[in-house]
């Protein structure tokens, strides 16, 4: 349970961190910021934690898709 929680956790400070950052260097509230810092922490949160899961994420992600849209 505490390897479960850990690593997702530190992912999400990471990207905190991250979005914290780039948001001082993106000014405006317009909607073409907003859909950048979004993609930004998609794409940190997603880099993250496959660098503390490793390629068995890729596999859960695959499994997991594969379970909510087989066809029964």
């Amino acid at each position: 349970f505490r390897e479960a929680v850990a690593k997702p956790l530190v992912a999400t400070l990471a990207m905190a961190i991250a979005l914290f950052a780039i948001r001082k260097l993106i000014n405006g509230g317009n909607l073409l910021n907003l859909t950048a810092i979004v993609a930004i922490g998609i794409v940190s949160y997603s880099s993250f934690l496959y660098l503390l899961v490793g390629p068995s994420l890729i596999k859960d992600v695959k499994k997991t898709l594969s379970e909510i849209f087989s066809r029964k």
